[in-house]
């Protein structure tokens, strides 16, 4: 990485995929150097910005009075969907200064198939390409769980009780700092682990003080849901409230 002098704020923006890259902008929104991050730990090279004096902001920022873009329900569980692409990071932050009534706003979970359908369907009129899932990587355990309501601490990744949907492959912790999920969708099926201030998805954020109801999908209606090739929904599945 090129040293780089003479900026009071240096904004990052992560970009994962086959290379995960580095940007690096300054004030006025300039590219003025950029990396392949490789298999450079993410907490390494967050410390070397840091002992350069640099003043890390996460690219990708969403105004706290944002407003929905469009809302949608199941049972009593309420989703909001922001279209700003934004790092994982600041999805956290917004969502949990969110509140609808006295429920505590969290990013969106997933406890069935039934579920993700639900919201693949909704999601599927807009311009969304991938959305970020309310869980992250166990320091301890290197297992991801979902951090926030009802199914805060369950694990979901090589645990046969929980909901998964990972596409084939993933989690695959490429470069060792892939610590945050997202599901894709349009062409994309199934869920990846990323850096967690990468700039890619956009926020669902999800209310309600229970889990979604998961009812038994007749047979016929089985036919008809061609959502996620991937995971389609599973006959039978039901989660007890």
């Amino acid at each position: 990485m090129q040293q780089i002098q003479g900026f009071d704020n240096i904004v990052v923006e992560f970009v994962s995929g086959a290379t995960p890259t580095a940007h690096l902008f300054d004030a006025d929104g300039n590219d003025v150097d950029s990396f392949v991050l490789g298999d450079i730990d993410l907490d390494t090279m967050l410390g070397l910005f840091e002992k350069h004096g640099f003043r890390l902001q996460p690219k990708g920022q969403i105004e706290k009075d944002s407003t929905p873009s469009s809302v949608t329900e199941i049972g009593n569980v309420y989703y909001e969907l922001y279209s700003p692409l934004v790092s994982f990071t600041n999805a956290k932050a917004f969502a949990e200064g969110k509140k609808r009534g006295d429920e505590q706003g969290r990013i969106l979970t997933y406890n069935c198939s039934f579920q993700e359908a639900h919201i693949r369907k909704w999601l599927n009129g807009f311009k969304v390409n991938a959305i970020w899932l309310g869980g992250e990587r166990s320091q301890s355990t290197n297992k991801f769980q979902w951090i926030a309501g009802p199914l805060t601490g369950i694990e979901f990744q090589d645990n046969a009780s929980q909901y998964s949907n990972w596409a084939q492959g993933e989690p695959n912790n490429a470069g060792g700092s892939e610590a945050c999920a997202v599901q894709n969708l349009k062409e994309l099926y199934g869920w990846n682990d990323v850096h967690c201030l990468a700039q890619l998805a956009h926020i669902v954020i999800e209310y309600g003080k229970t889990i979604v109801p998961c009812p038994i999908i007749p047979e016929t209606e089985l036919l008809d849901q061609k959502y996620d090739p991937n995971h389609p929904f599973i006959p039978g599945e039901e989660v007890d409230l």
